[in-house]
């Protein structure tokens, strides 16, 4: 979960011996877009390689990159916001009614034709 301003913090992990872990990390909604929102899609890989430094204390070494494979320093998403379209205040019904309006008058009108011209042939 993000901080007021952006931030983000992982709980603390505890190492108790040497080991190496990997880990993904990307944002929940990475790729997509919700409310005008364009969430960063990128992966990072994180290595966390913890040692013993011969005095029988750990320590680590932390490699971070994006899915690519490219080295960085840290993990830092980019979302941007895409403007909606303004407004127009049709709902798309009163298209509906207009079409609707046309097409029946049209199938009056051919109506209205044919029987004036069985009246003439007759």
């Amino acid at each position: 979960v993000n901080g007021a301003d952006g931030s983000f913090r992982f709980p603390a992990i505890r190492f108790v011996q040497p080991e190496t872990r990997y880990y993904l990390v990307r944002e929940a909604n990475g790729g997509q877009m919700i409310d005008g929102v364009v969430y960063d899609d990128t992966i990072y890989c994180i290595t966390v390689d913890v040692t013993d430094n011969g005095l029988g204390q750990l320590e680590y070494t932390l490699d971070i990159c994006t899915g690519e494979g490219t080295a960085v320093e840290e993990v830092t998403f980019e979302n941007s916001f895409v403007e909606p379209p303004p407004q127009t205040g049709d709902t798309g019904v009163q298209m509906w009614v207009a079409l609707l309006a046309i097409s029946c008058g049209a199938i009056v009108s051919m109506t209205a034709f044919r029987k004036k011209k069985v009246k003439e042939e007759a």
